[in-house]
């Protein structure tokens, strides 16, 4: 009988640490995927109030009627503030406002910003550790009055946010 009752001891003690491992594993993989969920949205989130800050600041220029040195300068304060971070931001202009006002020095547009041009969406994307946030620039009936030959709803530029 000793020896019987010392197969159930083991075999109670085996199935409690098999269940502890997986209960472990499946803990770890869970509160894993939680936070790297909270953080690309926290992430995002950040992106997000940086364009917002970024197009607001432009914006309030804009509307005092810009000369090309105020926008040289301003996108020379965007681009600067990439240097001193792990933050590069770039303002990508659409083919309405560059047949109006001219082109403007910026990168080749990629497969995102290109996106962004397309679908009018704003589209984000997070690659080793990066996260990329290209917001649209959409016209709005008070844009109408310098940007002459777009529509309400057309893509005017687009804004992108790079964090690492």
């Amino acid at each position: 009988m000793g020896r019987w009752l010392r197969s159930i001891r083991l075999l109670i003690v085996g199935a409690a640490l098999a269940v502890s491992v997986l209960v472990a594993i499946a803990m770890y993989w869970a509160t894993t995927g939680v936070f790297e969920r909270t953080v690309r949205q926290s992430a995002v989130d950040m992106s997000a109030s940086l364009a917002d800050g970024t197009f607001n600041a432009m914006y309030q220029i804009m509307r005092q009627g810009w000369s090309r040195a105020q926008l040289d300068e301003f996108l020379k304060t965007i681009r600067a503030q990439g240097n001193d971070s792990s933050t590069r931001i770039e303002l990508y202009r659409g083919s309405k406002v560059i047949a109006l006002f001219g082109p403007i020095e910026q990168p080749d547009a990629d497969a995102l910003v290109l996106s962004a041009f397309a679908t009018g969406k704003t589209q984000t994307q997070m690659h080793n550790g990066m996260i990329r946030y290209d917001r649209p620039l959409i016209a709005e009936a008070q844009c109408i009055r310098c940007h002459t030959n777009a529509k309400v709803g057309n893509v005017l530029g687009v804004l992108s946010i790079a964090q690492s």
